[in-house]
């Protein structure tokens, strides 16, 4: 549509689904961020609706989707909180996210009626205007994870192994076992 909404046309009937430029665009996949906000905040009690936000950046070369969430959280449970964070959204959605920032409750920008304001939020975390309580970045260190694949291949099977797993676009999370993207009948697990 002319007007940046997307939407699509149902028995004569237009129906709204997001806005383009909120779109985040994941290997060649599109994600409305709603979606994925919804399943962050249903994934731990701390998080309230109408609480994350999601959006891409430019981190290096490299579009990145970035999630921000006010908590109401002691910093003891920081890390429990971005766990579930990331698990839920890497399990539902099979989006990696690049930045995990947790804000002070009341920290992302929203309108008058308390509707989110997603290119506020990406801005204010460009440019450093958030009042951070705990971020995590996920570091895929893609050398490592080639060693690895290489450590518990035998030389014959590195090329097909390697193969494999990028066609497959296993996605790589520190908490993940790279085994568990082989073949489970692999003799070499």
């Amino acid at each position: 549509m002319r007007t940046g909404d997307l939407g699509f046309i149902n028995d004569g009937e237009l129906f709204i689904t997001g806005r383009l430029k909120d779109l985040v665009i994941v290997g060649g996949q599109n994600h409305y961020p709603q979606d994925i906000e919804r399943t962050a905040e249903s994934s731990h009690s701390t998080l309230r609706p109408q609480s994350c936000a999601v959006f891409s950046v430019m981190i290096g070369e490299h579009e990145s989707v970035v999630l921000l969430a006010e908590a109401r959280v002691n910093r003891q449970r920081f890390a429990e909180v971005m766990n579930s964070i990331r698990s839920a959204v890497s399990l539902s959605h099979g989006v990696d996210l690049s930045r995990i920032v947790l804000v002070k409750p009341g920290g992302l920008a929203k309108t008058s009626s308390g509707k989110l304001q997603r290119q506020q939020c990406q801005q204010n975390f460009q440019t450093g205007r958030l009042e951070i309580l705990a971020e995590e970045a996920a570091e895929v260190a893609i050398p490592a994870l080639v060693q690895l694949l290489l450590l518990k291949t035998p030389p014959d099977h590195i090329t097909s192994r390697i193969a494999t797993f990028i066609c497959r676009g296993v996605r790589y999370h520190p908490s993940m076992h790279i085994v568990s993207a082989w073949d489970r009948s692999s003799k070499y697990r």
